[in-house]
């Protein structure tokens, strides 16, 4: 019995993981590198580094620690998760590193306070929920289980507060699948669903998609 149903889990975890590779699916494209290389902010994705990334274009490829600093890529290890996105680069001319430098922020002008809304007593709504993840935002959906993990970007369909479930939209595969909002632009996802959120009407276990 114990190794019928470690059977039957495996079969589970294997069928859940299947459709989340499906949901994550890109379609190929043959990109260009760009000609500066440079990125906003702390994340560098694919379409800081290439022409027409097209849907992976807000994939994460490296992160800074520090928002001035310089990123030196490793071109062999960037071609090969590129091509894990569907994208091909065929670095023609050798390239060994790439290497990414911040670019800053724009500037704003100040803005003036509004002092006749100032003055307004502002009206607080206790009962709306704390949303840390709103209809349209990127989301990072980690699927786990039995140690393994794989994660892929999409977009939420609509809002969650911590602990709820929503559905994310892979926009190139059109594939979505259920998630529990762990925190802001973070979500998990896999066969142990129910037990990582606390609503209650979270599905027992993850949609297989078509």
């Amino acid at each position: 019995m114990m190794i019928r149903s470690t059977l039957i889990g495996l079969a589970a975890g294997a069928l859940a993981l299947s459709a989340f590779a499906a949901f994550a699916a890109f379609a190929g494209d043959k990109v260009t590198l760009r000609d500066t290389l440079a990125s906003q902010g702390s994340l560098v994705t694919f379409g800081d580094l290439f022409e027409d990334a097209g849907a992976a274009r807000e994939v994460t490829v490296a992160t800074r620690n520090q928002p001035d600093a310089t990123l030196f890529l490793d071109a062999n290890a960037v071609q090969r998760l590129a091509a894990q996105y569907g994208l091909d680069w065929d670095n023609a001319d050798g390239l060994r590193r790439l290497i990414v430098r911040p670019q800053a922020l724009p500037e704003q002008a100040p803005t003036r306070p509004n002092t006749r809304l100032a003055q307004q007593p502002q009206r607080r709504d206790l009962a709306a929920p704390a949303f840390i993840i709103q209809k349209g935002d990127l989301v990072q959906v980690t699927y786990r289980d039995q140690g393994l993990m794989v994660s892929i970007q999409g977009r939420a369909i609509g809002a969650a507060a911590l602990g709820q479930t929503f559905s994310v939209l892979n926009p190139a595969s059109k594939k979505t699948v259920d998630a529990v909002a762990t925190g802001p632009g973070q979500a998990k996802t896999g066969p142990g669903l129910q037990a990582l959120s606390n609503d209650p009407n979270t599905p027992r276990q993850l949609a297989i998609l078509p």
